[in-house]
């Protein structure tokens, strides 16, 4: 997989776990399971396509700076707050003596991320090549799922 397949992929992932991470909130209590199930495995996938993406990343560092690359580390480190404290309510840990969850600094981090993600995808743009609308990429992209 290339950088730039990754960066796609995650364009849609990202806002997939925002989405299913609303309907969660939304839902409250009751047979959310499947959803906490999307919502996990997104979370994974974006794990996942975590080699991928840093290729990418290493690359823009050795760049000049560039306009909006706090943007991008910003959304990087609020990407690995997000994910940190997802497995860390998962796990069971809380934070000892505060007044804030666990939970409650996965849901801040991942607004913020939706946030930093449209800010920093705006910036740089990526058109999707008829290659990459392929049955190829629809296995890629299987193959990812199924990883996560």
């Amino acid at each position: 997989m290339k950088g730039r397949q990754a960066n796609l992929f995650l364009l849609v992932i990202v806002p997939l776990a925002a989405l299913s991470g609303a309907v969660m909130f939304l839902l409250g209590s009751g047979p959310v399971w499947p959803v906490a199930v999307l919502h996990g495995a997104v979370g994974l996938a974006v794990l996942v396509l975590t080699p991928w993406k840093s290729v990418v990343v290493r690359r823009g560092l050795r760049r000049t700076r560039r306009r909006g690359s706090g943007t991008s580390l910003a959304l990087t480190g609020v990407v690995v707050l997000a994910l940190g404290t997802g497995l860390a309510h998962v796990d069971g840990a809380l934070l000892a003596d505060s007044p804030v969850t666990t939970m409650q600094l996965h849901v801040g981090a991942g607004i913020l991320a939706l946030v930093l993600l449209l800010a920093h995808a705006r910036r740089r743009r990526v058109r999707v090549r008829r290659a990459e609308a392929s049955r190829r990429t629809l296995l890629r992209v299987a193959l990812v799922g199924l990883a996560a």
